[in-house]
């Protein structure tokens, strides 16, 4: 996602760019430099907890964003993209899911017809917009800078990733 999100950051600079995750991804982006923030979603896989969710949704509600972009277009996502209320939102324009899936998102993508990487299909869904892809379509993570003494103990050399998203 984060070349997608790049993209829009250069193609419109001056915007205030928030980006919505699950908690337990949300330190993946917690030190990109162009990201104004990140949103932590609380979640339990299979099962709603409106406990937890609900004052996310009304916290970024009162952000009132004029944009919404979401990349994976899920129900859960569908969802939420239409009660945080931007008023122009984004997706994925396929079949399946809940019967209003399509009534949450203002404007819809459709998908590639041949298989790409993903990093250029998540781009791809920024078409709805006039944005074009990023420059370069790697994925890119910034250490925490608090952790570089550390790292240096117990890595090798300073060009060793090590990096586990599941």
């Amino acid at each position: 996602m984060t070349p997608a999100l790049r993209a829009i950051r250069e193609q419109i600079p001056e915007c205030e760019l928030h980006v919505l995750v699950p908690e337990e991804i949300a330190p993946i982006f917690a030190h990109l430099p162009w990201l104004d923030r990140i949103w932590a979603m609380p979640r339990s896989r299979g099962r709603g907890n409106f406990s937890r969710t609900l004052p996310i949704i009304r916290a970024l509600r009162q952000q009132r964003f004029s944009h919404s972009v979401d990349f994976a277009s899920n129900d859960r996502g569908a969802i939420a993209s239409f009660f945080i209320g931007a008023r122009d939102r984004l997706g994925w324009d396929e079949s399946g899911g809940f019967w209003g899936r399509r009534f949450c998102y203002t404007r819809r993508v459709a998908h590639e017809t041949k298989p790409v990487h993903e990093s250029a299909h998540l781009a791809h869904l920024l078409s709805g917009w006039n944005i074009a892809p990023s420059r370069t379509l790697e994925a890119e993570i910034h250490a925490d800078p608090a952790l570089a003494e550390a790292a240096k103990k117990i890595l090798p050399s300073e060009n060793v990733v090590i990096f586990h998203v599941a």
